[in-house]
């Protein structure tokens, strides 16, 4: 996963990330596994859906829903993505 800045000439400028954080969304198969499934479908996400088929690109008028949608999905986590060894956290 890449967050970039598209300038005002088109050029796309991918960012570096930030210390302490990860650009990883899951294995592959999380997209239609997890990101593309009913269960996270029902939530009423329309972000993370479209991962299931494509890369998920949103614009900056955009971050804001897709905030919500991130926090949606994390307050969530148990529902999205059953843990199957009690000795892993989602973290």
């Amino acid at each position: 996963m890449d967050v970039f800045v598209v300038g005002e000439d088109g050029q796309v400028n991918v960012l570096d990330v930030p210390e302490g954080s990860s650009d990883l969304a899951g294995f592959e198969r999380w997209r239609t596994s997890v990101w593309g499934n009913e269960t996270v479908r029902s939530l009423g996400t329309s972000f993370f859906p479209v991962l299931a088929s494509d890369d998920l690109k949103v614009l900056p008028d955009q971050v804001r829903e897709f905030l919500t949608e991130c926090a949606l999905i994390r307050s969530n986590l148990e529902v999205v993505a059953p843990r199957t060894d009690p000795s892993k956290t989602h973290a």
